[in-house]
């Protein structure tokens, strides 16, 4: 029935997609957005959340400022997350922006089975390859964060790229390799930390296409302006937005040593991936005498050594790791916006390179006799060894998608690995905050004095590890705010925002103000939301939203309708400021406005095919 060699592969593709939904079930099944990113890429992205050609192009414009997200410039990564959006009717259904990703990882892995196929042969081999790439713990991560759209949507373009490469440097035809150079592209317009692409596609004219010659420098030289360019506007968009600098090279010696300890990290987490963790703390101590970070650098060095003396001895194990080298990229050195040395998600598309070998190395045990002998025996206990090592991968992937299935038990994971790390007690308490918030939008009687004292207890936790850190300060005004202590309130965000807040400070300014008007002092408030929007042209929907809030709890309708206002007028097609338009109207008195704006309100609604019986 699958005698052909196409029909093999078919089938390859079959179990390999089969495998995927099968060890991602945790995530289909009920996993939730987390409080990391998923608010900025998803919950409160007006943009993601109400699709149109006009925002997909606003995505597309805003080269050097990405106005909706604090990073570099991705704006294929948002459009897909848009489509997304679409397909959940702006809900932000949870389980079709997962399924999305999981989708992708499949078609990751059968395009690294591609891959390895067009460089060893076979089927079996590459079959095995490729599940170790989409089985492996460490692409977790990257699969059931929603905000790393990015990761598995630029490898897929990536690996396309690849494909291409390889198929016209054997077929001898211009269009794959122009396609080639589409794809490299789009995958940059993804995440740019797919740069160094033509760097591993010189990389794989040594193996498997055997050719060094002049051609192959020359036929890469469309790549070359367009990494160069994509270097630049990923530099320039990330320090627009993310306030992110370049390494202190006064300390260049120290960040050599962490970068060869974060080699070994991820080595280990390849190898033995049992303690995987969405943080890694930053060794305190670099000298000699600190034995794990010495015995790492050693090992780092070592491993180095046996990676440059393969170029002899196997060229595969050289091109495998030496493309996993170039795609980790910037990655090697500190994650210092996240208080990390390493990042699981920065070794996703590194594994595809690392399966190449892998696929070398089993297809030479698999390989038959010329006579067509059956395989021998050490070919059958590797296929056995293999399976075993892939059931027990899948085993700890299904397991490690739970602490990825809400925000509380992504951080509780990491304090129970790091007790004492500042940045998991503040993203413990702000998980909780967001979890009442939740239960009091389905029960206002719910009473979270008790949930809120805990995160509140988290939340100091983290400053008194930290007090310096202007995102607790603000995180705890955001608690104190939910307990309606307002003095306390104000106090923590001036705190805040003295320390500073970098990308967070317009967030910040609105916790000011709504923690004003919670003290008493909404004309002071107002002062302080008036000043945000005439100083900033990017304050969106969400934000307005908040000032309107705080400012019609506290009984000043008057002044919160022009906030709902604007908000309605950036988000033509969501009802939910009209609706809160409508109420602040009718409480200032103000009944054709109100009118006017629940009218607004029932015809959006109408127009999605849902009930209005509530205007």
């Amino acid at each position: 029935m699958f005698a052909t060699p196409e029909r093999q592969a078919a089938l390859a593709v079959i179990v390999l997609v089969a495998a995927v939904v099968a060890a991602y079930v945790p995530t289909l099944a009920a996993a939730d957005f987390v409080d990391i990113d998923d608010g900025q890429y998803v919950l409160q992205n007006e943009r993601v959340l109400n699709p149109s050609l006009r925002n997909a192009w606003l995505f597309m414009r805003e080269v050097e400022r990405p106005q909706t997200v604090a990073g570099y410039y991705q704006p294929l990564t948002m459009i897909s997350l848009m489509v997304d959006g679409r397909l959940s009717r702006g809900q932000a259904d949870p389980m079709i922006f997962h399924l999305t990703n999981v989708l992708l990882h499949a078609l990751n892995a059968v395009l690294v089975f591609m891959i390895a196929r067009a460089a060893c042969g076979g089927i079996v081999a590459p079959v095995m390859a490729a599940l170790l790439f989409a089985l492996h713990p460490i692409q977790v991560e990257s699969v059931t964060w929603v905000s790393q759209r990015k990761t598995v949507l630029a490898t897929a373009l990536a690996l396309g790229a690849i494909l291409c490469h390889l198929t016209a440097a054997r077929g001898g035809r211009a269009w794959p390799r122009w396609g080639g150079v589409g794809l490299f592209v789009l995958a940059m317009a993804a995440k740019p930390t797919v740069m160094f692409l033509p760097l591993v596609l010189l990389l794989l004219d040594v193996w498997p296409l055997r050719r060094m010659g002049r051609w192959a420098w020359l036929e890469k030289w469309p790549y070359a302006p367009l990494m160069i360019g994509g270097m630049w506007i990923a530099y320039v968009s990330q320090q627009a937005t993310a306030d992110i600098g370049v390494p202190n090279l006064g300390r260049a010696y120290e960040l050599g040593k962490l970068c060869l300890y974060n080699l070994t990290m991820y080595a280990r987490n390849l190898v033995w991936p049992t303690n995987l963790s969405f943080i890694y703390p930053i060794p305190d101590d670099f000298g000699w005498g600190n034995v794990a970070m010495t015995s790492s650098v050693l090992a780092a060095l070592a491993g180095l050594g046996l990676w440059l003396g393969s170029w002899r001895w196997s060229k595969p194990v050289f091109v495998g790791c030496g493309g996993a080298l170039l795609f980790l990229g910037v990655a090697i050195g500190p994650v210092r916006f996240m208080q990390s040395c390493v990042g699981d998600r920065f070794m996703y598309l590194p594994l595809a390179m690392l399966a190449l070998p892998v696929a070398a190395g089993l297809a030479r045990m698999f390989r038959r006799s010329a006579s067509g002998a059956p395989m021998t025996p050490r070919g059958g206990l590797a296929g056995l060894a293999v399976a075993v090592v892939l059931g027990g991968l899948a085993s700890r992937t299904s397991a490690y998608q739970l602490s990825w299935g809400s925000s509380e038990g992504l951080w509780a994971n990491v304090l129970a690995k790091i007790p004492d790390s500042a940045l998991a007690n503040a993203g413990l308490a702000r998980a909780k905050l967001q979890a009442w918030d939740r239960q009091q939008a389905i029960d206002e009687t719910f009473d979270g004095q008790p949930f809120l004292e805990e995160a509140l207890a988290f939340v100091d936790r983290a400053i008194a590890a930290d007090s310096h850190n202007g995102a607790y300060h603000a995180d705890r005004a955001a608690i104190l705010i939910a307990l309606k202590r307002g003095p306390e309130a104000v106090q923590a965000a001036e705190a805040a925002l003295a320390f500073g807040l970098g990308p967070l400070t317009l967030q910040g300014r609105v916790t000011l103000g709504r923690a004003l008007v919670l003290a008493g002092r909404p004309d002071e408030a107002r002062r302080v939301f008036d000043e945000l929007l005439a100083g900033d042209e990017y304050v969106n929907a969400a934000f307005r939203m908040q000032m309107g809030h705080a400012l019609a709890r506290a009984g000043r309708n008057e002044l919160a309708v022009s906030y709902f206002e604007s908000a309605a007028a950036l988000t033509p097609r969501d009802d939910k400021p009209l609706v809160m338009l409508g109420a602040a109207a009718a409480g200032a008195g103000d009944w054709q406005r109100a009118a006017r704006a629940y009218q607004a309100a029932a015809d959006i609604l109408a127009s999605r095919g849902e009930q209005s019986a509530g205007l």
